[in-house]
């Protein structure tokens, strides 16, 4: 899921680049596409990236528990089922995202 969420920031990047471009400004068709896809994806990015800010933070907290401060490992352990809870929930909401739109809707 973290490739698929990268993915889908990279792919709003490029959107925002071709919106720029005077090439995609002075083609009417072209610009209206790429708004439409970037708009449909925006809500997505943000949760992709929401999921790869709490995948970088459990990553963050699983090398402190292999760590020696006692302390710190203590807090780590203490917070990671929270983190992974608030995982699980992004990540369907963003596969529910992700699901194709019925385009009869």
């Amino acid at each position: 899921m973290l490739d698929k969420a990268s993915a889908i920031e990279e792919r709003v990047a490029e959107l925002e680049r071709k919106l720029s471009d005077p090439a995609t400004l002075g083609n009417q068709r072209e610009y209206a596409r790429v708004a439409k896809e970037r708009s449909q994806l925006s809500e997505a990015a943000q949760c992709a990236r929401e999921y790869i800010r709490i995948a970088d933070e459990i990553a963050g907290h699983k090398s402190i528990l292999d760590g020696n401060d006692a302390d710190l490992r203590e807090l780590a352990k203490a917070e990671m089922p929270t983190l992974q809870k608030n995982l699980e929930a992004v990540e369907e909401k963003l596969k529910e995202l992700l699901t194709p739109r019925d385009p009869n809707d």
